[in-house]
């Protein structure tokens, strides 16, 4: 299975439009949030018409930047993961929207204990030795979490949860300068980088191998 990973959009519909013109030859678009910034169902609509001409299945969270009626408008489209147990193309996929809180308020936030809850509720569905976890914020102290400051500033909850459940692969975002492929614990950690920066992952997965790769537009 070919993967499309791509994270905060924050609205660029032009970066959009020249992925689908030019990334054509994938099984599954993973949305790893931030489609807007700071925007609702209005702002979201637009790229979501831009994501149905992939004419591909696509699963998709929401990110700390986007407001509610993102979060509504991915559930009406039949795309929205966070807080669900899902198929990608018959692989399990786990996704949780939104971060921690950031220096800047957002909308969308949770605490640690909030987000454990969230994913740990889904755990025993899982099943199976391969599967996704789709996430905005990304485990703390890892390849995906380090801001330009240096600092790490991903999810303690996040990163003991991949520890332990151990996903195949996790597709993230929310740091935009911490574009990278890595490995966290037993997992494939991909992090592409903002859409709108014109960056984005393709990633293949199946029979027991997982790889991935960054690319810019």
């Amino acid at each position: 299975m070919r993967l499309l990973i791509i994270s905060d959009i924050h609205g660029s519909i032009d970066m959009l439009k020249k992925l689908s013109g030019k990334e054509t030859e994938a099984d599954m678009l993973l949305l790893a949030g931030d489609l807007t910034h700071f925007g609702g169902r209005k702002q979201a609509l637009p790229l979501v018409e831009i994501l149905r001409s992939f004419k591909v299945p696509v699963l998709a969270v929401h990110g700390n930047c986007d407001r509610t009626g993102v979060a509504d408008l991915l559930e009406e489209e039949g795309i929205f993961a966070h807080g669900k147990l899902v198929s990608a193309a018959g692989v399990p996929l786990i996704g949780l929207g939104g971060s921690l809180p950031a220096p800047i308020p957002t909308p969308s936030t949770y605490s640690e204990e909030e987000a454990a809850a969230v994913l740990e509720d889904l755990a025993d569905g899982i099943g199976g030795s391969e599967w996704i976890l789709l996430v905005h914020q990304p485990p703390a102290e890892s390849g995906a979490d380090r801001i330009a400051a240096g600092r790490h500033v991903g999810s303690t909850s996040v990163a003991e949860f991949i520890r332990n459940h151990r996903p195949s692969l996790v597709c993230t975002g929310h740091i935009h300068e911490s574009y990278s492929v890595s490995s966290f614990g037993e997992s494939l950690l991909v992090n592409p980088g903002s859409l709108k920066d014109g960056r984005y992952a393709v990633a293949k997965f199946g029979d027991g191998e997982v790889s991935a790769e960054l690319r810019c537009l």
